[in-house]
């Protein structure tokens, strides 16, 4: 590892230690606010599902880079969950802009991980979310088939939305584009990166009434969806965050993921796998970088970190304020390495990590 990064291992595993200020120094540097203020601003999102010829119609969330200083402060989920320092409706700094597309995960909502996506604004990333209705916080009606097809789609048609240039002030850089998924939103960016379904398994169990919620309302249109595919080539790279569902690829479906993957694990996170023998999905993954929070739970990477009890929580976790710290150097330094060649910015990934809480694998 670099100097200048072991420099700082002290001060990511525990309390900041005093930066030597004539030495620029990598994690001081994705840890800290970017040159920017975070504006964010709420909109909508309409497209046809493809399937069924209904027009979805999502609330749009985004998170850009600002040059103001001051103005009101935003509120997420229907302003129920303050965001102090990040400013409503604000300008836009010029561009363009990298753009990152955030999904999140099972029954929860576009800023589930708000503070990271704020500090990739501040890093000069615009960062886009959708609420993937009906898989909700405000509104779950159970799992069904739709919604492993309506995900990926929803990404796609956010992609689309922001690089036709219709959204005031907002010029998107068309080759620094990545993903970033929690949870279920983990299979859906594994989707959009080329992820394929095992129809061969899948098709004749749903056919046959097979009782997995991927099975329900099972149709000829459907498995033909399916069968098409869902990829989207304008994402160079993805973060894979506690990612779930992908028991649905198998490892020829996961083989054609073709673009390098984060995947972001937590050893308390007893919901999705996260041994590294057992877990298929760093097992099949063709290419990228896997590393494990030792005391990290499903949560660990929201902004619900020590602050909600779900299956795959620990009351063990890392306390959010060091677990805030690991996000923000590993999103932030995995978007600079892959997306802007940044050799400072890789070496954050070298097997000897930089918080003595991580493991990091290497394909």
């Amino acid at each position: 590892m670099r100097p200048a990064i072991l420099a700082l291992c002290a001060a990511c595993a525990a309390d900041p230690a005093p930066a030597d200020t004539d030495t620029v120094d990598v994690l001081t540097r994705l840890d800290a606010p970017g040159p920017f203020r975070a504006g964010y601003r709420v909109g909508e999102l309409r497209h046809d599902d493809g399937v069924d010829g209904a027009t979805r119609t999502l609330r749009r969330v985004l998170w850009y880079p600002t040059d103001d200083q001051d103005g009101p402060d935003a509120a997420y989920l229907f302003d129920a969950r303050p965001a102090p320092g990040v400013l409503r409706d604000a300008t836009p700094a010029p561009g363009p802009h990298g753009l990152v597309v955030f999904s999140h995960g099972a029954q929860s909502y576009a800023e589930t991980s708000g503070a990271l996506m704020a500090h990739l604004a501040t890093h000069g990333w615009i960062v886009a979310a959708v609420d993937h209705l009906p898989d909700v916080t405000y509104r779950f009606d159970g799992r069904s088939n739709p919604i492993y097809l309506d995900r990926p789609r929803d990404i796609t048609a956010l992609l689309d939305a922001l690089l036709d240039g219709s959204e005031p002030g907002l010029e998107v850089d068309p080759a620094r584009i990545a993903g970033i998924g929690h949870s279920f939103g983990g299979y859906t960016m594994l989707v959009v990166a080329g992820a394929v379904w095992d129809m061969d398994t899948w098709a004749p169990a749903c056919t046959g009434g097979a009782s997995d919620t991927f099975c329900q309302d099972w149709d000829p249109a459907r498995e033909a969806a399916f069968r098409a595919g869902a990829a989207d080539p304008r994402l160079r790279t993805v973060i894979l965050m506690n990612a779930g569902d992908h028991r649905l690829f198998g490892p020829p479906g996961l083989a054609t993921v073709d673009r390098a993957a984060l995947q972001i694990t937590g050893a308390l996170d007893s919901s999705v796998p996260n041994d590294p023998v057992g877990d298929a999905l760093w097992r099949d993954l063709p290419d990228g970088v896997r590393v494990d929070m030792a005391h990290g739970d499903h949560v660990s990477l929201t902004d619900f970190a020590g602050d909600i009890v779900l299956p795959g929580t620990s009351p063990d976790a890392l306390e959010p304020a060091r677990a805030g710290r690991i996000g923000r150097v590993l999103l932030t330094g995995w978007l600079a390495a892959r997306i802007d060649d940044d050799e400072d910015a890789a070496a954050v990934f070298d097997a000897d990590p930089f918080d003595d809480d991580l493991t990091v694998s290497r394909r």
